[in-house]
């Protein structure tokens, strides 16, 4: 089974203390079932520091989190006790992958950055080259049945990369061209901000804050000014690879190819809003939106909803 990855993948690495938005602070921390038993088979010591504040509902186990939101492993430092005492081998699976994420194909794995992390964001929005997949473990071996859905699949989505790695074109034609060939009206998406605020609005919130991101979208002007910058194109590149690989099971390569150019055409509003042409803003709004929307599958599938019906379902 072969892995691949965004080229800028390889760079990441957790600046844990630097984190201004830590992934120890405010999200739900579960243990697995593998990491559980391997923590209740320490030495007694260690495993009463461990598991002493955790919390099992309905089967599943969880580290309690303090008042404020804070693991009960985090240092005020911003640092892992775990990490500190026993290495990073100590983790648990949701700690040690994030913010990574996986597509399984029935021949190849594609892994990813979550742009909640505020240094994956920045990661994606800095690669100043077009998006394109590397292969970090070969293998050779022919292991399991081909997929005829993913032929289709993986033609479609070549083809999207194409469009939009096309930087002898301006980034406002290549998202035309997005458009055109999936049926979308761009008019749906960059000039009916009102619209899709107001669906903004009803979306589940994970911080309060977030509404202050959504009034500074809708304090901006209704003009459609949607930079050609490679960040606004690596940010549409992002939410295409990570969300585009869910057409397999539903068809709906339309409204997911829409779902990613309205992200990033949201994104880039609220961080004009905010501060015109500022990267840093821009990459906070980001980590934001990941964490508030796309996080949350309720909110993509309510997003995904919202397309029009004449965004049909392609299959083949």
């Amino acid at each position: 089974m072969k892995l691949f990855a965004p080229a800028y993948y390889p760079a990441f690495r957790c600046i844990a203390s630097d984190c201004r938005h830590s992934c120890c602070i405010g999200w739900e921390i579960g243990i697995d079932p593998e990491s559980l038993a391997r923590y209740k088979s320490l030495p007694p010591k260690e495993r009463k520091a461990i598991l002493t504040p955790t919390v099992t509902q309905k089967g599943c186990t969880f580290f309690r989190l303090a008042p404020d939101g804070r693991c009960p492993h985090l240092t005020k430092e911003g640092l892992c006790r775990l990490i500190l005492a026993h290495g990073e081998g100590i983790l648990c699976h949701i700690c040690r992958e994030h913010p990574r994420f996986y597509n399984h194909f029935s021949r190849r794995t594609e892994v990813g950055l979550g742009l909640c992390c505020e240094e994956a964001a920045r990661l994606i929005l800095t690669d100043p080259d077009p998006f394109r997949l590397i292969c970090l473990e070969e293998d050779e071996r022919e292991i399991g049945v081909p997929d005829p859905f993913e032929a289709i699949f993986f033609r479609r989505r070549e083809e999207v990369f194409r469009i939009l790695g096309d930087r002898t074109l301006p980034l406002p034609l290549r998202i035309g061209q997005l458009s055109e060939s999936y049926s979308l009206s761009r008019a749906a998406i960059y000039e009916s901000d009102r619209r899709w605020q107001q669906i903004y609005r009803n979306l589940e919130r994970l911080d309060p804050a977030w509404d202050g991101a959504l009034s500074a979208w809708e304090t901006t002007s209704l003009s459609c000014t949607l930079p050609d910058s490679p960040a606004a194109e690596q940010l549409i590149a992002y939410f295409l690879y990570r969300h585009l690989p869910g057409a397999r099971e539903d068809g709906r390569y339309a409204k997911r190819v829409g779902f990613a150019l309205l992200s990033a055409h949201v994104i880039l509003r609220i961080a004009s809003g905010i501060a015109a042409d500022d990267l840093p803003t821009l990459i906070d709004v980001a980590r934001a939106y990941s964490a508030e929307v796309e996080y949350d599958e309720d909110n993509v599938e309510a997003i995904l909803q919202a397309f029009s019906h004449d965004c049909e379902n392609i299959t083949d």
